[in-house]
């Protein structure tokens, strides 16, 4: 009698039915690794490499059904890189700097308030919410509001709005993602009326409270977005300038004596460390945070003699409780 066995793939072949001397019921018959014939007698070796080559045929179908249906790469292949959280928020800013309808403020120096949860999920904010989540969350610590909204448009996963008044000139972007953006220009600011420094103008001035201000309103604006959203991990919170190259510090305040020298920023753009905004942060207040972030960019600009007690004082004298 002749005993034909395949060799098996993901699991042994097992006998039947006894038959006389020749089969025996629930024996294991395998192509013997000495000689060409099927054999029911083996070592714990031979079991052994037999059973790791059912394993490794398996992994290998395994892998190639998945590569056809393209959840997996084909072995050997390198595996696509999958876009992290980060850059996947990094994705729809680019998209929305990109924009040409918004090249009015991108083209000019400005700073950019980006706010986004840890993690990304594509339609964490149902599109009909996003609208009045923003409205609710908005910020009024200075008579203007932060953001301004009036008339938003509706994009395909945004809703936003561009304000173009005195000197606002700004638009935001609430995101299904959660991602909020605000890009805002520094606008024209003249010399201060008694500064001691030059009269050079050539990449426009900035009030040293500008970044303060606005750090400020938007770092408030991110802990009330967190509460409204539910969010139980932190958000995130970054601040962009960009085109300021040669951008110099004012005091703009005609109470107040002007610089005795100058203080320019020389790089053309500047990017804070992550600002995480966690519920403890929500509870205690995010203004300290506020004026650490703004203290380290006006640093950059070679003014030594800020500190967080003359940041805070701006911030008590101009913003409401």
């Amino acid at each position: 009698m002749v005993i034909e066995v395949s060799e098996f793939s993901e699991i042994p072949s097992l006998c039947m039915k006894d038959y006389q001397n020749t089969l025996a019921l629930g024996q294991l018959y395998t192509r013997s690794l000495r000689k060409p014939e099927s054999s029911m007698y083996h070592t714990q070796n031979e079991m052994r490499e037999v059973l790791d080559l059912a394993t490794q045929k398996g992994l290998r179908r395994f892998m190639e059904t998945t590569a056809g249906a393209g959840l997996f790469t084909r072995l050997g292949e390198p595996a696509p890189a999958v876009p992290s959280n980060a850059e996947q928020f990094q994705e729809q800013i680019d998209a929305m700097a990109a924009d040409p309808q918004l090249v009015g403020i991108t083209a000019q120096p400005h700073f950019r308030h980006l706010i986004y949860p840890q993690s990304f999920e594509a339609d964490r904010v149902p599109y009909e919410e996003m609208k009045r989540c923003v409205r609710e969350a908005t910020v009024r610590l200075r008579g203007w509001p932060f953001p301004l909204v009036e008339n938003p448009v509706n994009g395909d996963v945004f809703v936003g709005e561009t304000t173009t008044w005195g000197t606002h000139n700004e638009t935001w972007r609430f995101f299904t993602s959660g991602l909020f953006a605000d890009f805002k220009a520094i606008g024209d600011w003249p010399n201060d009326w008694d500064s001691f420094g030059g009269n050079s103008e050539a990449a426009g001035n900035m009030p040293a409270w500008f970044p303060l201000l606005n750090f400020t309103e938007a770092l408030e604006f991110a802990a009330r977005l967190k509460t409204k959203l539910a969010l139980a991990e932190p958000m995130v919170v970054r601040f962009e300038a960009y085109n300021i190259a040669g951008t110099k510090l004012v005091v703009a305040d005609d109470r107040r004596s002007g610089f005795h020298q100058d203080y320019i920023y020389s790089a053309p753009s500047w990017r804070s460390e992550e600002v995480l905004i966690t519920d403890e942060a929500v509870l205690s207040g995010t203004r300290s945070l506020a004026v650490k972030t703004a203290k380290r960019l006006l640093g950059r600009f070679g003014w030594e003699g800020v500190t967080s007690d003359l940041l805070e004082g701006i911030q008590a004298g101009v913003l409401n409780s």
